[in-house]
């Protein structure tokens, strides 16, 4: 119950979990996850720089970006931001989703991860 938590689903706009700030992680909060990412519909453009920005403006000590990490991707100066806005304040760790062998081993999700003290993972959805 101390702790809370956040989903931010995003396209063209951001699409919060209940409120838009960090909710508490009690069992009525987490058992209604499941629902909303149920409801979810992929739609309109990316834009992970918006979302980043939503997440880290609750102040978390942690943000995990979850996407296949297309275009638009982010440019150096977007990144200094996020970097800026994380300060050493928030980890940023990333999970990459694609089909098939990664191809591009300094994405800027890998950028995201590395300035922001965080982990990179790469999740092939093929399987293979």
């Amino acid at each position: 119950p101390k702790h809370r938590f956040q989903i931010i689903a995003y396209h063209h706009g951001c699409v919060y979990y209940k409120t838009p700030r960090l909710v508490p992680a009690t069992d009525e909060n987490r058992s209604g996850v499941s629902e909303f990412i149920d409801r979810l519909a992929a739609f309109g453009g990316t834009d992970h720089e918006m979302a980043v920005r939503a997440g880290l403006g609750m102040e978390p000590d942690v943000v995990f970006l979850l996407t296949d990490g297309g275009d638009p991707h982010l440019n150096d100066i977007q990144l200094a931001n996020i970097r800026a806005l994380a300060d050493d304040r928030t980890t940023i760790h990333c999970i990459q989703f694609g089909f098939g062998q990664l191809t591009e081993e300094t994405s800027f999700m890998t950028r995201v991860a590395r300035q922001n003290d965080g982990g990179f993972t790469y999740v092939n959805m093929s399987g293979r």
